[in-house]
């Protein structure tokens, strides 16, 4: 169990550094020609590209990398929640690879493997397009992509996450469009607005995420407290009383002692009155009030027979 734990927590710092080691992967194929037209290495411009020591030194370990980390961490992701979905139960699932899945619905277990992908589409955006302006649109169209794919399946348990993630990528797809823009003020004023953007939606999300998370515990207190259950009550005749919430056995226990109190206030009026009048028609179905008629009834027993006996005297 110890070593399934340490091999998860491993595939966990992996895929959350996914975009920057998938980044360094593919620096060795990022190149670009400068004014001379010699290509060079845009990580390293002392380095050109294409030449001898490129494709002997380079491009197989950078080859390499890419296949291991870039593309193999999220199609291992995949394969391995596939089968561990088929194989273990729901709820043990869920507990072992949370990290991956527990933000999303149960419909959309995959959709971390979504997310590599997408800044997989980033990083080769940004490594294969040789001019700013390019790169920018690259990147814009995956975004855009990805927004309309975030809309339509909504893959978040939480509604709030859903219109924050809409939100935080098209405010990042519209920095980068207008990035590319040639106006240098309106340029600045678009790229602006979408950080401004992007920081907003970030903090105020966050308080709205602690706030449900509290309103949400308040009310698992609350439902921890009344709960829901059933409870019998055997009378003497062995017929059961159900009643069908528990929740409502403080509301019948207080409905009890008041019938209770009548029957006793009853008995004492009876008692001076000396006489009990229950007439034959009214059946008590309660077992607590039964038993506290019952109870005054032998109670006043004694002076009507004493009453009784004056009488005959």
């Amino acid at each position: 169990m110890l070593i399934g734990a340490y091999a998860r927590a491993l595939f966990q710092i992996l895929v959350l550094l996914y975009l920057p080691l998938a980044q360094a992967a593919f620096a060795i194929f990022g190149c670009r020609r400068d004014e001379s037209g010699t290509w060079l290495m845009a990580a390293e411009p002392t380095r050109r590209c294409y030449d001898v020591a490129w494709w002997t030194g380079l491009f197989v370990p950078g080859l390499v990398a890419v296949v291991i980390y870039a593309i193999g961490v999220p199609t291992a992701a995949f394969g391995l929640l596939r089968s561990q979905r088929a194989a273990l139960p729901p709820t043990i699932f869920l507990l072992r690879f949370s990290f991956l899945v527990a933000r999303f619905s149960t419909a959309a277990w995959w959709f971390e493997v979504t997310i590599m992908v997408r800044k997989l589409g980033v990083v080769m955006a940004m490594t294969f397009f040789t001019t700013d302006a390019s790169k920018a649109n690259a990147a814009v169209f995956i975004l855009a992509l990805a927004v309309f794919h975030l809309g339509a399946k909504r893959p978040y348990r939480s509604p709030l996450h859903n219109r924050l993630a809409v939100l935080v990528l098209a405010a990042t797809a519209g920095v980068l469009y207008g990035g590319t823009f040639v106006d240098y003020m309106l340029r600045r004023i678009v790229v602006m607005i979408g950080v401004l953007v992007n920081i907003l939606a970030i903090v105020v999300g966050n308080f709205l995420d602690i706030r449900l998370i509290l309103r949400r515990e308040a009310q698992l207190e609350i439902d921890e407290y009344y709960v829901g259950g059933t409870l019998k009550a055997v009378d003497d005749d062995a017929t059961g009383t159900e009643l069908g919430d528990l929740g409502s056995l403080a509301r019948h226990r207080s409905r009890t002692m008041s019938d209770a109190a009548i029957s006793l206030s009853a008995n004492s009026l009876a008692a001076d009155s000396d006489a009990v009048v229950v007439p034959k028609h009214i059946v008590i179905s309660d077992p607590v009030v039964a038993v506290s008629a019952s109870a005054a009834a032998s109670a006043s027993a004694p002076s009507e027979s004493s009453s009784a006996s004056s009488a005959t005297s």
